[in-house]
């Protein structure tokens, strides 16, 4: 630990371990039960450094890296959040709130809505959300691009559908028939590179295939002539006959050679009686 002083190295009471960066830069969070940045304010949690880390599990307490404190409180590695960044997650792995100010980014996104028109067909449709930022729902207008919390003071594009699609009439929001649903998801939207906005037709130059019909397989046999079928036939026929003949004489040979064994061992058979029968009659010559 003193092996170099530079690192500002000191040990906590509160942590129970020692921490580096330098004492007079951090205060001990007895709620949260860990060193935190001075002159920054956090919202608290109960023991909240003694949870892992909601991305790689691993401990924050005891862990030699930074810690990322955003604004819900719930921790995070740095390297786990710079990582989260750079793969384009910017919400809370715990909660969903957004992990650091967003207003930027929605206002770039009030700019992608307004040069990317919806089709009139979804004009003046609505769709219930929950805005993971302020915990409330709302009625927003919908959008492929993202529907925007409708709360004021909020502007959140952080939201999670929670209804089915609205109309506004009048002062009221009213949902859409059976009917109204069925027509309107047949209508494309912004995107599709396939699809003509303007005439809704497919220009898209890939076939797609007819549905199988059991009348097209009849149809399919009328060119071909009854010599083919018997040409057919006779080749099969033939086929039969070679594979029989090859079978014969396979047995054929079979029997042969069971002859020639057979034979053979009857000749030695008699020879070997002959033998004997010598050897027993010279003694009595």
């Amino acid at each position: 630990l003193f092996d170099n002083v530079g690192k500002g190295q000191f040990h906590c009471d509160g942590c129970g371990i020692c921490r580096v960066g330098g004492r007079e830069k951090f205060d001990h969070c007895y709620t949260c039960g860990m060193c935190m940045p001075k002159n920054s304010s956090h919202k608290c949690i109960e023991q909240s450094s003694y949870n892992n880390c909601p991305v790689c599990f691993e401990s924050i307490h005891s862990s030699r890296s930074e810690t990322y404190i955003p604004p819900c409180g719930h921790l995070i590695h740095m390297p786990c959040y710079k990582g989260m960044l750079k793969s384009g997650l910017y919400s809370c792995p715990t909660c969903g709130k957004a992990l650091q100010d967003m207003r930027g980014a929605w206002r770039s996104l009030d700019r992608e809505v307004v040069e990317t028109p919806m089709p009139p067909e979804y004009a003046d449709l609505y769709r219930e959300v929950l805005c993971k930022d302020c915990g409330k729902t709302s009625n927003a207008m919908f959008h492929v691009v993202g529907m925007k919390c409708a709360v004021d003071g909020c502007g959140s594009y952080n939201t999670s559908v929670e209804g089915p699609f609205l109309r506004k009439s009048d002062s009221d929001f009213v949902p859409l028939t059976d009917n109204e649903l069925e027509h309107l998801y047949t209508v494309a939207l912004p995107g599709n590179p396939d699809v003509d906005m303007e005439g809704g037709d497919d220009t898209s130059t890939e076939q797609i295939p007819e549905p199988f019909n059991d009348d097209d397989d009849d149809d399919a046999y009328e060119d071909i002539d009854e010599e083919d079928f018997e040409d057919i036939g006779e080749d099969e026929d033939d086929e039969e006959e070679e594979e029989e003949s090859s079978e014969d004489d396979d047995i054929d040979r079979g029997e042969e050679d069971d002859e020639d064994k057979d034979g053979s061992n009857h000749e030695d058979n008699t020879e070997q009686k002959e033998n004997s029968d010598n050897e027993v009659k010279s003694p009595q010559q």
